[in-house]
């Protein structure tokens, strides 16, 4: 009992002793300022967060030059009336396509018809004034006064969502959930001008539209334009579900033109960025599992450069990562 008395007694003695003399200190925590940093830390982490949150739901990395330039799916969105052709997308037919509205960003004279439940559903100068203040989650419109002239997308198109608060399709922001109402094909098919796809594939117009419209909602196949492969090895669609923007880190393998790819690494979301438009092929798909070697779904790439004159790959990563 002693002994154990003794030692203890040693132990806190040699905690409470001071370091020698000659213990070699760190140069900066003898110059650091009797204020942290940590608030600098906290300032820096948090511009970030909010840098990164823009990027995701306001930036467009250019895909305006394919999907408005190219495409024209501007003109048909926007109506006669905005520059467009036809009578333009109602907010009636863009909610069947699973499109979105942030509440947040609502005028607030259009929000009080909104919450008042008198909203013409089938008028598209609705969906042009919700356009302009950014409001159609992951929908990028340009006007030129009240002539729309172009289209993109941002990564917030399928990795975002509402919780419906204000009706079907209307409410806050759900950043990095999946839209799997979202018919990306059917969208793509309202496009005046398919043939760019048609041309990129070697196929016609009509097979593009059939295509497209095999996807349904919730899914998308990012590899199209690359590979120009529409259908897997056993005839099915080769879209797959639109996956969450996050809790990837324990994702399992899946196969990418025949090879493995982690999804935890950041070569898969650079990779992503060299096709700025193109959204990742990660999601709960029937594909997922792949051979040792050549996969169940492999890919031949073709080359095709998706990112628009005067943005890199590098400059798009940059921002990403």
């Amino acid at each position: 009992m002693k002994t154990t008395f003794v030692t203890a007694a040693v132990f806190l003695f040699a905690c409470k002793s001071p370091a020698p003399a000659e213990t070699p200190q760190n140069i900066a925590v003898k110059q650091a300022p009797e204020e942290s940093y940590q608030k600098s830390i906290d300032d820096t982490a948090k511009k970030m967060l909010e840098r990164g949150r823009d990027i995701f739901r306001d930036e467009s990395f250019g895909s305006e030059q394919f999907w408005g330039d190219k495409l024209r799916l501007h003109e048909v969105i926007a109506g006669e009336k905005h520059g467009g052709t036809g009578q333009g997308l109602t907010p009636r037919t863009a909610f069947a396509l699973g499109l979105r509205v942030d509440f947040g960003r609502v005028p607030s004279a259009l929000g009080d018809v909104i919450k008042g439940g008198t909203l013409s559903f089938d008028d598209a100068e609705n969906t042009n004034n919700l356009l302009k203040h950014d409001a159609v989650v992951g929908v990028k419109a340009f006007y030129e006064g009240d002539r729309m002239v172009s289209v993109g997308i941002t990564c917030a198109l399928c990795h975002s969502t509402t919780d419906d608060n204000f009706g079907k399709g209307i409410g806050r922001r759900l950043d990095g959930w999946p839209n799997r109402d979202l018919d990306v094909g059917k969208i793509v098919a309202l496009a005046p001008n398919l043939k760019p796809i048609a041309e990129l594939l070697g196929v016609d117009v009509a097979t593009v539209k059939k295509v497209l419209e095999s996807w349904g909602p919730g899914k998308y196949d990012a590899e199209l334009l690359i590979d120009g492969k529409a259908f897997r090895p056993d005839g099915k669609s080769a879209a797959t579900l639109i996956p969450a923007a996050f809790g990837l880190a324990g994702d399992v393998l899946e196969c990418i033109r025949g090879k493995h790819a982690d999804a935890r690494r950041g070569d898969v979301l650079r990779s992503e960025a060299r096709r700025c438009e193109e959204i990742s092929r990660r999601g709960e798909s029937e594909d997922r599992t792949c051979a040792a070697e050549g996969g169940s779904r492999h890919r031949e790439p073709r080359g095709v450069a998706l990112l628009p004159a005067g943005h890199s790959s590098a400059e798009a990563a940059g921002r990403l990562l």
